[in-house]
Parts: C-alpha cells; sequence; structure tokens
C-alpha cells in the first residue's frame, strides 16, 4: 500500500512520515440505473510504518476523477494536520526490496527491447505483478515495462483494469487506445464514459487533451498493443492446457475427449474442444 502513496508523493505527501494507502474511483448509478456521478476516494494509515490515524477521504463528483489526484491532497493535509497536533513521532526509513526480471509472459521482442534499451529506457529491476492482481495495471508499470512515456508523471499510480479502442466500449478503468486518429473531442467523451488514461501518439500534448486524463505517449505496432492487451488481461496463454485424445476409432476419441471436458468443466475451468465433426465450447460461471 505504500506504493500507491509513493505513486502519488508529488500531490499526496507529509514530510516525514509515511503513507500507506489505496485510492478508488467509482460510478454511481442513478434512479433510472444510469451512470449519473462520480465517487472519488482515498483511504490510508499514517505513519504507515506505526500506524496511529486512519484517514479516508471522500469526494463526489471531484474537479477531475481519479482518487490520488482529487481526494489525495486533502487526505495529505489532514494527515499533517494530525501529526503536528498530536505530535506524532517521524517514521523510520523504509526497507527496499527489490526483484531484479521481467513480468512473466512478456513477449520475446519486448524482452529483448527492454534489454537492448531499444525503446528508449534501460532496462530496470522491478517486480511481478502476482496472479491476483493480474488484470490491474498501473500506468507506472505499463510505461517501464513498454518503454512509454507518461504524462504527468505522478500519474504512475492509476490503475487500469481494461482496454477500449473506441469510445462506445470505454468502462469505468479504461485505458483508451483510439484505433482510429485521436482528437481532443474523443478524448474528452472518453474520460466522461471512465476512461481512467488514453494511449496517444507522441505529437500530442498534455495540455492539447482534457483535463486531469494523464497520457501514455507512444507510436506502437499493433503486435505491441496485443501484448499490453494481453499482459492487462492476465496473459491468459499462460493458463492454456491442452489435452491430446486419440484413438484408432474416431468415434472412440470423441467419446473420450467429452469425457476430459466434462471433468474439466466440472471442476470450473472454460473448455474448448477441437474435433473432426467440429469444435465446441463451455464456460463456467466462476471462471468470468
Amino acid at each position: 500500500m505504500e506504493s500507491v502513496a509513493e505513486g502519488y508523493s508529488k500531490v499526496v505527501n507529509v514530510k516525514g512520515y509515511r503513507i500507506a494507502a489505496k485510492t478508488g474511483t467509482a460510478e454511481v448509478a442513478g434512479s433510472d440505473g444510469r451512470l449519473t456521478s462520480i465517487v472519488a476516494d482515498f483511504a490510508g494509515m499514517i505513519p504507515a510504518d506505526n500506524p496511529r490515524f486512519a484517514i479516508t477521504v471522500i469526494m463526489k463528483d471531484p474537479q477531475g476523477t481519479y482518487g490520488g489526484m482529487t481526494a489525495g491532497p486533502m487526505f495529505a493535509k489532514i494527515g499533517e494536520f494530525l501529526m503536528q497536533k498530536y505530535n506524532v513521532p517521524t517514521s523510520s526509513p523504509a526497507q527496499r526490496c527489490y526483484c531484479s526480471g521481467l513480468v512473466r509472459g512478456a513477449a520475446p521482442e519486448i524482452r529483448r527491447g527492454r534489454r537492448q534499451g531499444t525503446y528508449g529506457r534501460k532496462a530496470e529491476a522491478m517486480s511481478a505483478v502476482s496472479e491476483a492482481v493480474a488484470r490491474r495495471m498501473t500506468l507506472g508499470y505499463l510505461a517501464d515495462t513498454y518503454g512509454l512515456e507518461l504524462d504527468p508523471d505522478f500519474a504512475s499510480g492509476v490503475t487500469v483494469t481494461s482496454i477500449a479502442d473506441d469510445v462506445d466500449s470505454v468502462a469505468p478503468g479504461s485505458l483508451y487506445v483510439p484505433a482510429q486518429s485521436v482528437d481532443v473531442k474523443r478524448l474528452e467523451e472518453a474520460r466522461a464514459r471512465g476512461a481512467y488514461a488514453a494511449l496517444v501518439p507522441p505529437s500530442m500534448k498534455h495540455e492539447d487533451g482534457p483535463a486531469q486524463m494523464p497520457l501514455l505517449r507512444a507510436r506502437l505496432t499493433s503486435r505491441q498493443l496485443g501484448d499490453i492487451a494481453s499482459d492487462i488481461a492476465g496473459t491468459p496463454s499462460n493458463a492454456l492446457a491442452i489435452f491430446v485424445v486419440g484413438s484408432d476409432d474416431p468415434k472412440r476419441s470423441e467419446r473420450y475427449a467429452s469425457c476430459v471436458a466434462d471433468f474439466l468443466h466440472m471442476l470450473g475451468n472454460p473448455v474448448g474442444v477441437v474435433k473432426s465433426s467440429g469444435s465446441t465450447s463451455r464456460w463456467s460461471a466462476s471462471s468470468t
């Protein structure tokens, strides 16, 4: 949780004290069921190494969108007041643990690019993303892993959960990656629908875009965009298992294959079967 606060250190900072926090942004449905407003929050503990206070700041329809950028500064002001009022001792230095290596599942050309610096960034040590949060990626992680330019840089803690290539597909938490030419109007529409950030050409400056919309700048190939989409989805190919069922009798092979598929599906796995007579797929509620 301290890494979240550090991602917003330029706007959420209490000098001398470590902060452990989590940001949140959600859309609220009106009486007609439509999403009509935004709630942003910043909740945390201070000092992180010896918690004395838990603070939660919640804002409805703030000027901006993201909890770290809107509710975060108010959290810092409250935290600073409490530390001074109650004369709380300052924090001890944080102990760092760096894990070297690349994130599992990164495409070979991305791995080579990071080693050779072909994406404009030197290969750096970083932590792997756990499977439990594989669908939640920070902008800082995406920038460091794929050599993207992030503007503003203090938005590194903003988390995205999906990719949308057109405005109509944007959902709260999306990274908007325009499939066609991009302009300020489309970015404004994407932000209004809940996009947390946008991937734009290097020539587009932050002042050209909507307020409070972090921008990732790069000109990527379709393959590289596919790698990012796979990464955000948790690299599903890493979880793919293939079972080959064969026999001298085609009907017996299909029967055996169906038994294996039934067993795997009973365990809660999505299953696809490819056979000479056609293909089928089944998805369980627990796998979606």
